[in-house]
């Protein structure tokens, strides 16, 4: 009688074979996909600073290529504190035959910058200061386009803002606050590096 070992072998049937195959598969193209998408996150982070960094550089000469109209309304910078040289109030008042609704709101510049953006967030409240709306309107915009785009507020002027209120009903309110603030920026003279003559004439004449 033989002593050796006995070997059992269990053979897979046919779906364990499809089974392993198409898991298998599964897992190679998850690994591909990953390989594939690290790549190219990074060559698009490469490409992306890269253009940043071309813009940034060729921004100023851009700039000087734009039409005047379109170079002025890009050259403002945000400043919260000339706040301090705007006021802004907001009223409900009826117009018309029928007493319609219309909220007037007023933004004054009292300063001596150009706002080239201000925008406001009015809130309407009933008779029993209970909050009904919110929305935002602008009343300086860097352009000026058809009716929400109403232009830049010079120095020392007054504008009033007219918007319809539709649905309205009762004795309404409005509180408004300042949301967003630019002020347009001069652009330096294009001969401001350039010395003058009498400087040059002065670096000749010395030794």
């Amino acid at each position: 009688m033989s002593s050796a070992p006995a070997v059992i072998v269990k053979k897979g049937g046919f779906l364990a074979s499809v089974a392993k195959g198409v898991f298998g598969s599964i897992m190679v193209i998850v690994i591909c996909a990953t390989v594939l998408v690290v790549y190219g996150l990074r060559t698009i982070d490469h490409h992306v600073v890269s253009i940043t960094q071309c813009i940034a550089s060729a921004w100023p000469e851009w700039q000087k290529a734009l039409p005047a109209v379109l170079a002025d309304a890009v050259n403002d910078r945000r400043a919260p504190e000339y706040g301090e040289s705007v006021s802004v109030s907001a009223r409900v008042a009826r117009a018309g035959p029928d007493d319609q609704p219309v909220l007037v709101s007023e933004a004054a510049n009292k300063g001596t910058q150009t706002v080239s953006l201000l925008a406001l967030h009015v809130v309407l409240e009933d008779e029993h200061s209970v909050p009904m709306r919110d929305f935002s309107i602008f009343a300086a915009t860097p352009l000026v386009v058809e009716r929400d785009w109403r232009g830049p507020l010079l120095p020392g002027k007054t504008r009033q803002v007219v918007e319809r209120l539709c649905g309205v009903k009762g004795d309404v309110k409005a509180n408004v606050e300042m949301t967003e603030l630019r002020v347009w920026t001069p652009p330096a003279p294009a001969h401001a590096d350039l010395p003058s003559p009498h400087t040059e004439q002065v670096a000749a004449e010395s030794p």
